[in-house]
């Protein structure tokens, strides 16, 4: 796999899963969730305009992405550098599909082989929620468990072997952070929410700080993003997804 669909490809796992953490034990007085009423985002048709910094151990990267999303059903994602877009992907309910315009090639997944990739379980509603800055799972999910805090609630959940720690601030009701944890490799990401600001009737987090932390051939490696997002909008109007791979394109 190139440099560039990786990139991609690790934008979408970054905004599903983050930094090697410490166990956070839940006080004793942990109940089951019930009435919490947390503000997430609804809409028809989504789009934003972001600046992108990726860096790893070996690259840093700043580019812009453009992302459209019908509530769930599509995301588009476009990723640019110097006003010359490098990659563009499609991801439905199904595929996810990327094509490579600086190597002309293109690359087509299914979530289940992508899982298995990253070693986790990715999926479309995750991707969704982790872009507009809503909860990964439903808060009604199974084994929820709610602890009060001094300024917020930790809502922990967990997905097969994904521990979820969910930060809601006491004031807003929004997600501020996000930490996640797949339990045999102890594979971990964090995801950082900042610089809220209303969007329409909502509030929207106009910066995230994404920390993934995982192992590597070489042993523990860590990668972050930066998203700055400079223009959002959510509205009813149609969006267009333009997509197509050409007949010169080679499969990746």
């Amino acid at each position: 796999m190139n440099k560039y669909t990786y990139y991609i490809l690790f934008f979408l796992v970054i905004f599903t899963f983050s930094c090697k953490r410490q166990k956070i034990n839940l006080p004793t007085s942990t109940t089951k969730i019930k009435n919490l009423s947390v503000q997430e985002i609804d809409f028809k048709y989504f789009s934003s305009r972001s600046k992108v910094t990726y860096t790893d151990s070996e690259n840093n990267l700043n580019a812009i992405a453009n992302i459209r999303i019908k509530k769930d059903s599509l995301i588009w994602i476009s990723v640019s550098k110097i006003g010359v877009e490098g990659v563009r992907a499609l991801i439905t309910q199904d595929s996810i599909l990327v094509v490579n315009r600086l190597k002309n090639e293109f690359t087509a997944y299914d979530f289940k082989s992508l899982s298995e990739k990253f070693n986790f379980n990715i999926t479309f509603d995750i991707i969704q929620a982790a872009i507009v800055g809503n909860l990964p799972l439903a808060q009604e999910s199974d084994n929820a468990k709610l602890v009060k805090e001094k300024d917020h609630f930790l809502l922990r959940q967990s997905e097969n072997s994904i521990t979820i720690d969910n930060f809601i601030s006491a004031n807003t009701m929004k997600l501020t952070k996000l930490l996640m944890i797949e339990q045999p490799t102890n594979n971990s990401l964090t995801v950082d929410y900042g610089d809220f600001k209303p969007l329409n009737t909502f509030l929207f987090p106009y910066s995230s700080i994404v920390s993934l932390q995982y192992q590597a051939t070489k042993g523990n490696d860590q990668t972050s993003v930066n998203i700055q997002h400079q223009k959002v909008e959510i509205t009813d109007e149609e969006l267009k997804f333009p997509f197509d791979i050409p007949q010169k394109y080679d499969r990746k």
